[in-house]
């Protein structure tokens, strides 16, 4: 994925030591994030999630293009949905799209988190956002996407980045230092 020209590569990585590009597809301006499962690649370009059909490599073809709002940064795919947070330096939001129909997605619904959310995680019935400027580290139920909740939320550092969750941990690393802070996640549910 490339950020200055906006397309999609395809590379044959069969043997390390001669990557080669198979086949280049145009994607919208500024991609940010891709998150490829099964067939498809699933792409936040230009304030849209774009669906592309990966299966012959010599042929990426696009399926959908769905606008999403203001500055999608992070993707996770699992299951039939697509979990989604945007916002930069503003009102941040977390989405959740149903993308069992990849020609026709569906914004199930959305709810309002932290300044600038950065870092995105989703582990069972729960998702977990960090935001950057807003220093928070959010817990948002999924159970039920059509009527999401912030069941916790908990003061972090400023400046986080990425996030992953495994088991009752919860791992922030940050651009201000160059650090990662460990929270027990277990409690806050």
């Amino acid at each position: 994925l490339s950020n200055s020209m906006n397309y999609l590569a395809v590379v044959d990585i069969s043997n390390p030591l001669a990557m080669q590009v198979v086949s280049t597809t145009t994607v919208g301006a500024a991609p940010g994030n891709i998150y490829v499962s099964g067939s498809n690649a699933y792409v936040l370009a230009d304030n849209n999630l774009q669906i592309f059909d990966i299966s012959n490599p010599l042929r990426v073809e696009l399926i959908s293009t769905t606008p999403i709002g203001y500055y999608a940064d992070e993707l996770k795919i699992v299951g039939r949905y697509a979990y989604i947070i945007e916002g930069d330096g503003g009102q941040g939001f977390f989405s959740v799209l149903d993308i069992s129909n990849p020609k026709n997605p569906l914004i199930l619904g959305s709810i309002a988190t932290s300044i600038g959310p950065q870092g995105l995680d989703v582990v069972g019935s729960k998702a977990y956002v960090s935001t950057h400027t807003g220093s928070r580290l959010q817990i948002i139920d999924i159970s039920n996407p059509s009527s999401l909740s912030i069941i916790s939320t908990t003061v972090i550092s400023l400046g986080a980045a990425a996030l992953v969750v495994n088991g009752r941990y919860a791992y922030i690393s940050y651009y201000t230092d160059a650090r990662v802070e460990i929270f027990d996640i277990s409690l806050s549910s």
